[in-house]
């Protein structure tokens, strides 16, 4: 079993810390509608 998106709980942001102490943004957190994406309802079983 896959940890990712685990009881839909999205992914979190990643964040890069560059030289002289400047963060960039490199992944967003994931919005409800991405998660929902993949979800499936009993009609999908």
């Amino acid at each position: 079993m896959s940890t990712k998106n685990y009881n839909s709980f999205p992914e979190a942001p990643e964040v890069l810390l560059q030289p002289g102490e400047q963060f960039r943004l490199v992944r967003r957190r994931q919005t409800l509608d991405q998660i929902l994406q993949n979800e499936t309802g009993p009609e999908g079983l």
